[in-house]
């Protein structure tokens, strides 16, 4: 299966999502699309991936809003959001070895680390429960 691609202006944070502000974007950022805390440059915000390092594949949140660099962005760390694209029910996500994407379970490559990012609730809806794993698959 391939990683999904949801709709930037569909991403939606439901009630109860948890949100930070006063983050810094690092890098150009595109609503939907899932960050890591860049502790060694300033704590900004930028792309996660599976495939890099461990702290790229440890998972903050997701993007709520594009922001270009330097420039603020929302992060929602735990909750419902409408994730603007079609989710399988019952489904856990990670982190992709794409940045910023995510992708089912069963897609886990080989030397990427496993980070659980939520769970498919309704064709629309994830459940966002971060687990940053730090095992990465042989």
């Amino acid at each position: 299966m391939a990683d999904l691609a949801p709709v930037a202006a569909s991403v939606v944070a439901a009630d109860g999502a948890v949100t930070k502000a006063e983050h810094l974007a690092g890098a150009a950022i595109a609503a939907g699309q899932w960050l890591y805390m860049d502790t060694a440059n300033s704590n900004v915000m930028k792309l996660a991936k599976a495939s890099g390092t461990l702290l790229e594949a440890t998972v903050y949140g997701m993007a709520l809003c594009s922001a270009a660099l330097n420039q603020p962005v929302l992060v929602a760390t735990a909750g419902d959001l409408d994730f603007g694209c079609v989710l399988t029910v019952g489904q856990v996500y990670i982190l992709s070895a794409n940045a910023g994407n995510i992708c089912p379970v069963a897609d886990l490559a080989a030397s990427s680390y496993c980070s659980i990012v939520g769970v498919g609730t309704v064709a629309d809806n994830l459940q966002i429960k971060i687990h940053n794993s730090g095992v990465e698959k042989p």
